[in-house]
């Protein structure tokens, strides 16, 4: 079974909605696969979980918000650039705010997930 992982700097917004996203799409495609999410930030302890070198060599495909976090987990976890894919998505995103999940949402819809996966 595929593990993907989404990453965000406290694992607060960004990709808990991301890892439900594509949890919805993968279930609407009927493919079976576990989808996580992980922040790099303090935080994250508290609001979540917190990237580990465990979760990261589970992952087939790590969906990073930043280009800082992609060096991040290249530098500092020897992680394959080829697992990493880059979204793109600036942390301009309130705390499950309306705007910010209907943002969040479009931006996701655009992506050409069949491609990617």
């Amino acid at each position: 079974m595929k593990e993907y992982l989404f990453i965000c700097q406290h694992n607060f917004t960004r990709s808990k909605f991301g890892a439900e996203f594509l949890r919805g799409y993968l279930r609407g495609r009927k493919i079976d696969a576990k989808v996580r999410s992980a922040g790099m930030g303090f935080l994250s302890y508290f609001l979540g979980k917190k990237i580990n070198k465990r979760i990261l060599n589970r992952a087939d495909k790590i969906f990073v918000m930043e280009k800082y976090m992609e060096k991040f987990l290249k530098e500092n976890f020897s992680v394959e650039k080829t697992k990493i894919i880059n979204l793109n998505i600036k942390d301009e995103y309130g705390f499950l705010r309306r705007k910010s999940v209907d943002q969040l949402d479009r931006i996701l819809q655009k992506i050409n997930w069949r491609r990617i996966l």
